[in-house]
Order: C-alpha cells, then structure tokens, then sequence
C-alpha cells in the first residue's frame, strides 16, 4: 500500500465516511475509490483535488510521502 493509499483511506475513517460517499463527492464509483485505497489505481490530477478539498488537506499533503498529517 502507497503513502497516497493510505493516507486516502486514513482520512476517510478519521471523517467517517463510506467509500460512496465520497466516490459521489468526486463523481466517480464506489469501487474507484475502494482501487485508491488499496493502490490499484492512481487518482488523476482532477480527482486528487477533488480528493484534497473533501478532506480539508493539500494536494502536496496527499501525494508527499515526507509530510504526516501529525507534524501538520
């Protein structure tokens, strides 16, 4: 599992959300985001924002494995 993976999936328990409540939020499947989650696939630029703005972090946040979100 991908830094990107897991902080996805970190951040969407810490809101306490489904899957398809966010997958609705950005306008894809339930199952693309469950791909996201588990590294199977890569969100593309216009989902990664959509991603960051959902969860209130930056896109950098998200795909830099240096940053964690406990020293933010």
């Amino acid at each position: 599992m991908s830094k990107l993976s897991e902080k996805l999936k970190n951040l969407r328990m810490y809101k306490d959300v489904l899957p398809s409540r966010v997958a609705w939020e950005i306008g894809v499947g339930r199952s693309m985001i469950l791909r996201y989650e588990s590294g199977d696939k890569i969100p593309p630029d216009d989902k990664l924002e959509l991603l960051a703005k959902y969860f209130g972090v930056d896109v950098e946040y998200l795909l830099n494995d240096e940053i964690d979100i406990r020293s933010e």
